[in-house]
């Protein structure tokens, strides 16, 4: 038993070492957090080079139970008909509104998790603060994760509930009595970002690009535009970047689970290089789009010690360039911080998106 108990012993103060010696400077809660995901991602196969398994890290499917009404925001589930071939699909959305009767403006939200993790509901407290500050609705999808169903799936999934809110009206959906159709914000986090970067060029273009044999079971036509995007740390998809190589061990996000998402989010793809792909190389590699006009203004959040802070800056200046007025704020901290609610450079970051979203009318309170 001896060795047993020297190993442990050893684990122990590793682990400890770790948390309360190692960079001091750096928040313990942010390690314990990174801590607990590389467990996971081993226990998942993520470090293994195995095959990934779910059920140590499940999709968390949102609840019929959250219905109600918490701090006064009323939150409704709702489930959206697939407008491609698989119909029996519905996309799921929570619906976050004030529990008043006023019309309001939209945001709807992508949350992060490399493609293939997170939730809807880990979000929650970030998004009711901006709602209670701003009077604005949210509506925070669930898309579909990979490896289980890599892209374009999700892409596919954001633009089933784009096109179902442009035809509101034409359905005589209750809520067509309480959002602003004429003021909507895209906006999301990490994988989120980039799922959001990729559906900005889908709605201005209002083209879907279509793979590997996807048809859609209904003719699209949409009618509104955005009018604001927000981009939390985004994932660009771009691999040669001096973050990258020298962030590639830091808090929250490793380069095993980088390269692990990456592949899970595109590798049939790779496999498969389709004359969609060639022609709207933006849908994955944004940094690659033919044009950056006419795309909306955006807030970009930006984080110091994230290997994805390189091509984010590189994706705000491409929107520069083209004219898009874009406010760009880095934080010192690291990739993830915007949902730890710990950490002071999260509320500043709140802050700063409610500032920035009542600058552009997203706002009911005055």
């Amino acid at each position: 038993m001896r060795p047993v108990f020297i190993v442990a012993v050893a684990v122990v103060a590793t682990i400890a070492g770790y948390l309360f010696v190692y960079q001091p400077h750096v928040h313990f809660g942010v390690k314990l957090i990174d801590l607990w995901l590389r467990v996971k991602f081993y226990q998942c196969g993520v470090y293994r080079g195995g095959v990934f398994n779910r059920g140590c890290f499940p999709v968390n499917t949102i609840a019929p139970e959250s219905d109600g009404t918490q701090d006064g925001i009323v939150i409704k589930n709702l489930f959206v008909p697939y407008i491609f071939n698989n119909t029996s699909h519905n996309v799921t959305v929570r619906h976050y509104a004030k529990n008043d009767t006023k019309k309001a403006p939209l945001l709807l939200f992508i949350h992060g998790g490399g493609y293939v993790v997170g939730s809807v509901g880990i979000y929650d407290k970030m998004l009711k603060n901006i709602i209670e500050r701003t009077g604005i609705q949210v509506m925070s999808l669930d898309y579909r994760k990979a490896p289980e169903y890599p892209f374009p799936l999700a892409i596919y999934d954001i633009a089933t509930v784009w096109d179902w809110l442009n035809h509101l009206d034409k359905n005589k959906d209750p809520l067509l009595t309480t959002i602003d159709t004429s003021k909507i914000a895209l906006g999301g986090d990490s994988a989120g970002g980039g799922l959001t970067i990729s559906s900005t060029f889908m709605i201005r273009d209002k083209h879907i690009p279509l793979y590997q044999g996807e048809e859609l079971h209904k003719e699209y036509e949409w009618h509104l535009d955005l009018d604001y995007q927000i981009l939390i740390y985004p994932s660009v998809q771009e691999a040669n970047t001096t973050s990258k190589h020298d962030r590639n061990n830091m808090y929250i996000l490793s380069q095993r689970s980088m390269d692990f998402f990456g592949d899970s989010y595109v590798m049939e793809i790779r496999k498969t290089a389709t004359e969609e792909t060639l022609k709207n190389p933006h849908f994955l590699f944004p940094l690659r789009a033919a044009s950056f006009a006419n795309l909306p203004d955006a807030l970009l959040i930006t984080a110091t010690w994230d290997p994805l802070h390189d091509e984010g800056v590189m994706y705000g200046e491409k929107l520069q360039q083209a004219g898009v007025d874009v406010v760009h704020r880095n934080f010192d901290s690291v990739h993830g911080f915007a949902n730890f609610a710990f950490l002071k450079e999260s509320i500043e970051s709140w802050d700063l998106m409610v500032d920035e979203l009542k600058k552009q009318g997203f706002v009911t309170n005055k």
